[in-house]
C-alpha cells in the first residue's frame, strides 16, 4: 500500500516543485532584466507612451515663460534680434518690478551690438546702446546662458556671452550668474534626463569657482530657493532643492514633465514692452515665480524631441522649445516631483503576483488559450504600470512582459516534458493489459492512475468455439490457423470497436 501511494504521488510532487522553481526563477530573472537595462529601449518607449497618454499631469506652479514669438518679431520687425538688447533690458526691468524671483535669459548675445555699431557707425554713435542690459545684469537678478563642450582630448571649451556682458556680472561671479544651457539627450536623441552640473575637464590652475558650473535650470532653481551646493567630508557636492538632495555631478535625473509642449504658462514678449505692462494681470501673477525669456518662433533651431513626440522614429508630434524644456527641469527641481523606482520589496511583490497569476493560467489552459491569455495579462499589467506612473513610480513593464513570455515558453516546455513522461509511465504500466484506446483515454483524462483499483460496472464476455476440439482433429494445422484467424478477425474487431480489452 505504501509503495503504491509513493508511486502515485511522486510524479505530481516533482511537477509542482519544478513549477514553483520556475516561478521563482522567472521573478528573479524579470527583476534582473529591469535592473540591468536589458530591455531599456522598450522601457523608454513605454515611459514615453505613458507621458503621451497622461497629457497635462499637473500645472506648472513655479515657472512662467516669456516667449519671443512670431507676433513679437513682427512688432519689432525693423530690429534684428541681435540688436534687441534694449528691448530685453526693458522686459527684465518690468519683470523685476513685478516681483519675479529670478529671471533667466535663454538667449546668448555672443556679440555686443554696441561694439559692432561703434566699429561700423559714426564715431561715438552707439556708445550707450547696451547700457540698459548691462545695468540689468549688474542687478544680480538676471541669469545668462553659456555653453560648454568637452572634446575627447583636451580641456573643456566655453562659449560665453560677449565680454561686455560678462564684465557686468556682479563681482565677476560667473558661477552664480551664468548657467550652462546644454541639454542631455539619450541615445535616441530624446531629452528625458538632466544633470545639475556637467562633467568638465579644466586645467589644474583654472579658477573652478569663478567659471560657470551649474546647468541653466539648476542655477535658476538654486537662486530661486536660496540654496547652493555643499560638499560632504568626501568632497562630494550636493544641492538641496524641493525637499530632495541631488548629487552635483555623476548622476542624471529624470525630467518630471508636467505636460506636453505648451503646458507651461507663457506671456508674449511684446506684452512686457507695453506702457501699461505692470497693470496686466498676467504680469502681476509673476510675483515669486521663475521667469525664463526665450525664443518660440517659426524657424528657431532650439527645439528638442521629448517623450511627447510619438513613435519609435520620433517623426510625429511637436518638438518642445528649449526654454520650455529648461522650465520643465526647473519645475522638477522646485516641486520635488520626480519619477523614481519602486522600493525593491514592492517591485518584487508585484512581479511575483503577476507571474503567479500567469503561471496558474498557463498551467490550466490549453496551448492556444494560454497564448491568447498572455496579451490579456499584459494589458492588466499595463493598467497597473500606468497607475503607478501617474503617482511618479517607475514599474519595469517591458521587463515583466519579457519575463511573462519566457514563462509561457518554459511552461509549455515543462508541460510537454511531464506529459511525455506520464504517457510513457502509463503505457509501461497498462499497455500490456488494456487496449491502446484505453491507455489513450487514461492519459487524456489527466488523472493519475489509481493503483489500488477503482470500483466500476463492467461487462465481461467469455467466448469459446463450440466443438473446437472435434473440429481441430479433423483439420490440418494450417487449416486450424486459418479458421482461427478468420474468427478472431471478426470477433476482435467488434470488441475493440466498443473499447473492449481482449485477453
Amino acid at each position: 500500500m505504501s509503495v503504491s501511494s509513493s508511486l502515485a504521488v511522486k510524479p505530481g510532487l516533482m511537477r509542482w516543485t519544478a513549477y514553483a522553481g520556475l516561478w521563482l526563477a522567472m521573478v528573479m530573472l524579470t527583476r534582473a532584466i529591469g535592473q540591468f537595462g536589458l530591455v531599456a529601449p522598450f522601457e523608454l518607449a513605454v515611459s514615453d507612451y505613458w507621458h503621451r497618454l497622461a497629457g497635462v499631469r499637473a500645472p506648472a506652479g513655479h515657472v512662467t515663460l516669456v516667449v519671443i514669438d512670431d507676433a513679437s518679431l513682427e512688432t519689432y520687425k525693423d530690429d534684428p534680434l541681435l540688436f534687441w538688447t534694449p528691448h530685453v533690458a526693458r522686459a527684465v526691468q518690468v519683470l523685476r518690478s513685478a516681483g519675479a524671483a529670478v529671471i533667466g535669459l535663454d538667449l546668448m548675445f555672443s556679440i555686443s551690438p554696441e561694439s559692432w555699431l561703434d566699429r561700423h557707425a559714426a564715431q561715438g554713435g552707439a556708445s550707450n546702446f547696451d547700457v540698459p542690459l548691462r545695468q540689468e545684469i549688474a542687478s544680480g537678478q538676471l541669469i545668462m546662458v553659456a555653453s560648454a563642450s568637452t572634446p575627447k582630448e583636451g580641456d573643456s571649451q566655453f562659449l560665453l556671452p560677449a565680454t561686455e556682458f560678462v564684465l557686468a556680472v556682479p563681482d565677476f561671479d560667473l558661477a552664480r550668474h551664468i548657467g550652462l544651457a546644454d541639454l542631455l539627450s539619450d541615445a535616441d536623441g530624446v531629452t528625458r534626463r538632466f544633470v545639475l552640473a556637467p562633467d568638465l575637464r579644466l586645467p589644474a590652475d583654472a579658477d573652478r569657482g569663478g567659471l560657470p558650473r551649474l546647468t541653466f535650470a539648476a542655477l535658476l532653481a538654486a537662486r530661486a530657493s536660496g540654496a547652493w551646493p555643499v560638499a560632504d567630508a568626501d568632497g562630494q557636492e550636493s544641492l538641496q532643492l524641493g525637499g530632495r538632495s541631488y548629487q552635483l555631478q555623476g548622476k542624471a535625473y529624470p525630467i518630471a514633465y508636467p505636460g506636453p509642449p505648451g503646458h507651461i504658462p507663457r506671456i508674449p514678449f511684446d506684452v512686457l514692452l507695453a506702457p501699461d505692462a505692470l497693470s496686466t494681470p498676467a504680469v502681476q501673477a509673476l510675483k515669486g515665480r521663475v521667469v525664463i525669456i526665450g525664443g518660440e518662433y517659426a524657424g528657431m533651431n532650439d527645439t528638442h524631441p521629448t517623450p511627447y513626440v510619438s513613435g519609435f522614429l520620433k517623426d510625429e508630434g511637436r518638438y518642445m522649445a528649449g526654454p520650455e524644456v529648461q522650465g520643465s527641469i526647473v519645475e522638477t527641481l522646485l516641486s520635488g516631483r520626480m519619477q523614481q523606482p519602486l522600493p525593491v520589496w514592492i517591485e518584487l511583490s508585484l512581479i511575483g503576483t503577476c507571474m503567479l497569476l500567469a503561471l496558474l493560467f498557463f498551467l490550466r489552459l490549453r496551448l492556444g488559450f494560454a497564448a491568447l491569455m498572455l496579451p490579456m495579462l499584459v494589458a492588466l499589467a499595463a493598467v497597473m504600470a500606468h497607475a503607478l506612473f501617474l503617482r511618479d513610480w517607475q514599474f519595469p513593464l517591458a521587463a515583466l512582459v519579457t519575463g511573462m513570455t519566457l514563462l509561457l515558453l518554459s511552461v509549455l516546455g515543462l508541460r510537454y516534458f511531464f506529459e511525455d513522461r506520464e504517457r510513457s509511465r502509463i503505457t509501461r504500466m497498462f499497455g500490456r493489459y488494456v487496449s491502446d484506446r484505453v491507455v489513450e483515454e487514461l492519459i487524456a483524462s489527466g488523472q493519475p492512475p489509481q493503483l489500488g483499483g477503482v470500483r466500476q460496472t463492467l461487462t465481461v464476455l467469455f467466448s469459446d468455439i463450440r466443438n473446437f476440439t472435434v473440429i481441430s482433429e479433423k483439420l490440418s494445422a494450417e487449416e486450424v490457423v486459418e479458421m482461427l484467424n478468420s474468427y478472431f478477425g471478426k470477433v476482435c474487431s467488434a470488441v475493440l470497436d466498443e473499447g473492449g480489452t481482449i485477453d
